[in-house]
């Protein structure tokens, strides 16, 4: 008897954790409804390839924190690189057991780039802090020329943050949105983005 329950106890395979979208499909509408307001009004903003008083009081503010942060606003925004939501996703669906839940973090890149390349970029074309405010800024890190108007790195965080949220108690949700966030202040740290240009990643990146 005691050989029995041993080796049928030794058999029982150990449970996988399983991973459940616990976010309902009815609120995406709203969603996307409030994303594409909040946009509209960031996008109207920038579109006049000029920023507001304030805003480079902003940047020059989060831009004179000192240099020892420099390596954690680095890894920060390390959640907004390309490959970000494509490694995230299929880590969340291995341990979920479930390789569909990867699809949205795979697709989310290719989508965030042919929308933000092919027409935003195209349409609104609004320099970088470095490029704008003059010389009293502190330069770190990669000098980009291209149009700040919307930030690839927010963006793509913001979008990475939501998609995880739909697999979190809503207890936990607040932290990759938190991590979102000070993504967008990174950049700011870096002289990479204007206050409405983070913004509108914020709200974007909700709406991907």
């Amino acid at each position: 008897m005691t050989t029995s329950n041993t080796t049928e106890s030794s058999t029982v395979a150990s449970p996988r954790v399983r991973v459940r979208a616990a976010v309902s499909v009815r609120v995406l509408p709203v969603v996307l409804a409030v994303a594409a307001v909040l946009f509209g009004a960031a996008a109207s903003v920038a579109a006049t390839g000029e920023a507001a008083e304030w805003e480079g009081d902003v940047v020059r503010f989060v831009n004179g924190w000192p240099d020892a942060l420099e390596p954690w606003f680095w890894t920060i925004q390390q959640a907004g690189m390309l490959a970000a939501p494509a490694i995230g996703g299929l880590l969340l669906a291995w341990r979920g057991g479930r390789w569909g839940y990867a699809v949205p973090f795979v697709v989310l890149t290719p989508l965030k780039l042919g929308i933000e390349w092919l027409v935003i970029k195209q349409l609104i074309d609004r320099g970088r802090p470095w490029e704008t405010l003059g010389g009293d800024l502190v330069l770190r890190g990669e000098i980009l020329e291209n149009s700040g108007f919307p930030s690839g790195h927010a963006t793509t965080a913001v979008a990475f943050a939501v998609l995880i949220c739909a697999f979190l108690p809503l207890r936990w949700r607040w932290v990759p949105l938190f991590w979102a966030l000070w993504v967008g202040i990174a950049r700011l740290y870096f002289c990479l983005l204007y206050t409405s240009d983070a913004a509108d990643d914020l709200v974007s990146g909700e709406g991907a």
